[in-house]
């Protein structure tokens, strides 16, 4: 099988669009709110790093 390298690319991209199409389509409140607990989650591990960082420098002041 002797494609171009720019047909086989373009072939990918349309079938990775075509898939997110459908990912999208098929249920796209489950990927809204997932995001938005990895968001909640990621603030909440950033907060507590900070804390963890705060703390430790007051302990040695």
């Amino acid at each position: 099988m002797q494609d171009s390298i720019a047909r086989r690319y373009l072939t990918s991209a349309i079938f990775a669009l075509a898939m997110g199409v459908l990912v999208a389509h098929w249920n796209p409140m489950d990927h809204v709110k997932a995001d938005l607990r990895a968001d909640t989650h990621g603030i909440k591990v950033s907060l507590q790093v900070a804390e963890r960082a705060l703390e430790s420098c007051t302990d040695r002041v």
